[in-house]
């Protein structure tokens, strides 16, 4: 199994960039990402996220 901070630096260390990750659509000043949530359940991570996004 890969140490996932072995897979960031590879990630990282990737110049060239992927024509599935750009979207022609989007202004060129665009910036998007994603988050990961985890924990034990029961924990509060839907709350959590509920409360980042106000519902």
């Amino acid at each position: 199994m890969s140490d996932p901070f072995d897979l960031i630096e590879q990630f990282e260390a990737d110049d060239d960039e992927s024509p599935l990750l750009i979207d022609p659509s989007l202004p060129a000043n665009h910036r998007s990402g994603f988050v990961t949530v985890i924990g034990r359940p029961n924990v509060g991570k839907s709350t959590l996220m509920n409360r980042l996004f106000g519902q």
